[in-house]
Formats: structure tokens, C-alpha cells, sequence
């Protein structure tokens, strides 16, 4: 099945101009520790909690004054929306990631797909626990 059937739609995501501490309050309104970075309409890289601590606070920045662009992962593993979900799922386990970006051809965000999603569209708990199992995996 192709992923657009998994992925959630039209998910939030920030501009690379934006503020650290925008990207974290937006993070914590929406209670999620990713946000895909969007720049004049096209995925430009993802920012994370984890990018906000280790790349932001342990360097002592002021949140007020960086921008999510200094933080952010550019270099992100994507999908298209009409790619199979076993690629994405695959990804993941691959790459070590719970989340992937899904862009259409023009690179432009149509979604996000997560191992929840996998689980809750597919109800294969066996499967996102795999998932979660090769994800957590150190290497």
C-alpha cells in the first residue's frame, strides 16, 4: 500500500528563520519533538528536540537569539507519497528514525509518517514493535 494511506496529511511544520524558542514552544503546543523545517514552500531539513539540546543548550545558546536553520538536521531521509509503506518502514529500521517527511515530487511537504501511524493503520502491533526493537538497536 502506498504511503499517502498512513501518512498523517498536512502536518505543522517552521521556517528555518524561525527562533529556537518558537520551535520549542511550537513543539511543546503540539506535543511532539519534530517538526519538519519548510523553507519558501519546500522541505528544507527537520529540527528535533533532541537537535534543540544538544546542538542549541549545550552550546549555551540563547534561544531568543538562534535560528531553527543553525540547529536543524538538513540532511533528512525522505519518501514520496506514492511510495510503498514497506520503504518507509524499512527506512526506519535502516536509519534508526520514528519519523520520515513525505514530499511529493516537487520536494514540497505532504506529510509525515511515524511508526505510530504504521501500527494504528495496519493494527499489527507485531510489526511496530519490530519496528521499535530495530530502531532502538545500538550500533
Amino acid at each position: 500500500m502506498q504511503i499517502q494511506k498512513f501518512m498523517t496529511k498536512n502536518p505543522e511544520f517552521i521556517s528555518p528563520q524561525d527562533s529556537l524558542s518558537t520551535a520549542a514552544e511550537k513543539m511543546q503546543k503540539l506535543d511532539v519533538g519534530f517538526l519538519p523545517v519548510v523553507d519558501n514552500g519546500k522541505l528544507a531539513g527537520v529540527i528535533t528536540d533532541r537537535d534543540l539540546v544538544i546542538r542549541g543548550l549545550a552550546n549555551k545558546w540563547n534561544p531568543e537569539q538562534h535560528q531553527v536553520k543553525e540547529c536543524m538536521s538538513e540532511t533528512c531521509y525522505t519518501c514520496f507519497e506514492d511510495d510503498e509503506v514497506e520503504q518507509a518502514v524499512k527506512a526506519m529500521e535502516d536509519k534508526q528514525i520514528r519519523r520520515i517527511p513525505i514530499v511529493n515530487r516537487e520536494n514540497k511537504l505532504v506529510g509525515v509518517i511515524s511508526v505510530g501511524d504504521v501500527a494504528c493503520e495496519t493494527h499489527d502491533q507485531k510489526l511496530s514493535g519490530e519496528i521499535i526493537e530495530k530502531i532502538s538497536e545500538k550500533r
